[in-house]
């Protein structure tokens, strides 16, 4: 039963961190603007996966308008990141907390 909390919480940590990845690939992309054409399709579904996975937040809080579009999603689109990747890590320790390591004898505390 343990292996099964294990994989689920690893589960959980890849899927947050590949929503995180794809959120600052997307953003990368955009940054880049005149290097990477915004018009190749591999770009535009990036995009459209980034606002897929950025759309609950947005539904919840509103998207941020503080300067140009790319200052808006950069801004949106890392807190999201930063969210999942914090939402991640603490459902994962809830599932499967990592044992606390108790000092040796003879070994510093």
């Amino acid at each position: 039963m343990v292996w099964m909390r294990r994989v689920l919480a690893w589960l959980i940590r890849a899927a947050t961190l590949v929503a995180a990845g794809v959120l600052a690939l997307g953003l990368l992309l955009l940054s880049l603007g005149g290097s990477v054409s915004p018009g190749t399709q591999w770009v535009r579904s990036l995009v459209a996966v980034g606002d897929v996975i950025a759309g609950p937040f947005h539904r919840i809080a509103g998207p941020l308008h503080v300067g140009g579009p790319l200052t808006d999603a950069a801004l949106n689109w890392g807190l999201v990141a930063l969210v999942y990747l914090l939402l991640g890590r603490l459902l994962a320790r809830l599932i499967h907390p990592r044992p606390r390591r108790t000092p040796s004898e003879g070994e510093p505390v």
